[in-house]
């Protein structure tokens, strides 16, 4: 076989475990043969993660540390992997077929990955085939313009299809694995929000309650690197800005923080949103927010399989208009995965149709300069049953969050 090593398959670090990695491969071919496709290529670096298990920790992305993975409609996976990440993949992934280039002359590799890839396709029986790869912007490949011309040219009579939308159909669709995982990650995530938020108090910058945020997400044992907590305060300047990072800004009484994010868990995101007030809200704060509360819970409540995506938008639209709330959001959802968003997305016009075991972040939000200047905008993460949804985040109070308590 072209490039192939012949080394003891040692899976010393595997992501996640070999049952898994086998229902994804079968899935997948099942998907292919349904869809009249030979074969998948993949550069995307979330569906070599979801296909094998393989992290990328290095930051290059020129061609000399090109990946990719082709899927046979009726074989076993390939990885095709630059000589100096073959014992990364060795070690981490199942995949049994995987294939160096590059590296020192005296090991006889391919000198480069195009090489390697062209060889590989022609050896597989595929140059004159059907494949699918990643061409929507929903799931960027790590290939370049220039590497993908020179496939097209390296391989005329090759049929190149978008595989998007069946990957997605995959991906959309959660594991009992994965299921799990994502309960597990949400629980951790709220003790460490909860304990950030019982120490924030006046006087401390949005960076300190950041640091408070990793080091509580650290503690409940979730080391990968942690995304958002963008703490958006009220006040000038800042009620357009949306989503900004934390600052060196000093909070004070009265002060508004719209967190958005959570941490990362074997590269499964979380994502959540609550409103936290330093100090005593006014009344006229509360009754705002407990309006925009019910069009978030009326979402939830109108969450189940076989409904389109846009008619969750619709159902909290109509409860905040008859709440008379003005300025809601013209998006209240989406997908969540390996990326923080993900198909389905529920807003106006989406067809997307709403399935079991998605797992779905609902995010119902209306933003009132007379109330305040922060939007206000809860957010919780469900996972889409048989008649409705799991709501993951269920322990987190939607009311208002007071600093301190």
């Amino acid at each position: 076989m072209i490039g192939k090593r012949e080394v003891q398959k040692e899976v010393m670090f595997p992501d996640f475990p070999q049952e898994e990695y086998q229902l994804r491969i079968k899935k997948t071919q099942a998907l292919m043969k349904k869809g009249g496709i030979d074969a998948w290529i993949l550069f995307n670096l979330h569906n070599i993660r979801y296909f094998t298990g393989f992290e990328k920790v290095n930051y290059t992305n020129d061609e000399g540390w090109r990946r990719s993975v082709i899927i046979p409609c009726g074989g076993k996976p390939v990885i095709l992997s630059p000589q100096i990440l073959y014992d990364n993949f060795r070690i981490t992934t199942w995949v049994e077929d995987i294939r160096p280039f590059g590296g020192p002359e005296h090991l006889g590799y391919p000198p480069d990955h195009h090489t390697l890839f062209v060889d590989t396709l022609k050896e597989l029986k595929l140059q004159n085939k059907r494949v699918g790869t990643e061409l929507s912007s929903t799931m960027l490949p790590d290939l370049s313009f220039g590497e993908y011309q020179r496939i097209k040219a390296a391989l005329p009579k090759m049929k190149i299809v978008d595989a998007s939308e069946a990957i997605w159909e995959q991906r959309m669709i959660k594991t009992e694995y994965e299921k799990q995982l994502r309960r597990e990650l949400t629980n951790k995530a709220i003790k460490g929000f909860k304990k950030a938020v019982s120490q924030l108090k006046e006087g401390m910058t949005e960076k300190d309650f950041h640091a408070d945020l990793c080091k509580a997400y650290i503690e409940e044992g979730l080391h990968s690197i942690t995304f958002g907590s963008h703490s958006l305060i009220s006040g000038p300047e800042r009620g357009d800005a949306w989503i900004m990072s934390f600052t060196d800004t000093r909070l004070k009484n009265g002060d508004m923080i719209w967190f958005d994010g959570g941490p990362i868990h074997k590269h499964y995101f979380t994502d959540f949103q609550r409103n936290i007030i330093l100090g005593p809200p006014s009344d006229k704060l509360r009754g705002y927010y407990s309006k925009v509360v019910k069009g978030q819970e009326a979402a939830l409540s109108a969450i189940k399989p076989g409904i389109k995506a846009s008619k969750i938008h619709r159902v909290a639209e109509e409860t905040l208009n008859k709440e008379g709330v003005k300025g809601v959001i013209k998006f209240v959802g989406h997908g969540i995965g390996l990326q923080n968003h993900e198909p389905p997305y529920l807003e106006p016009g989406s067809d997307y149709i709403l399935k079991k075991d998605m797992v779905l972040c609902v995010e119902v939000g209306a933003f009132d300069r007379d109330v305040i200047d922060c939007v206000l905008w809860p957010e919780d993460m469900v996972i889409v049953t048989e008649k409705g949804c799991e709501v993951l985040t269920e322990s987190l109070s939607r009311d208002l969050l007071i600093a301190g308590t």
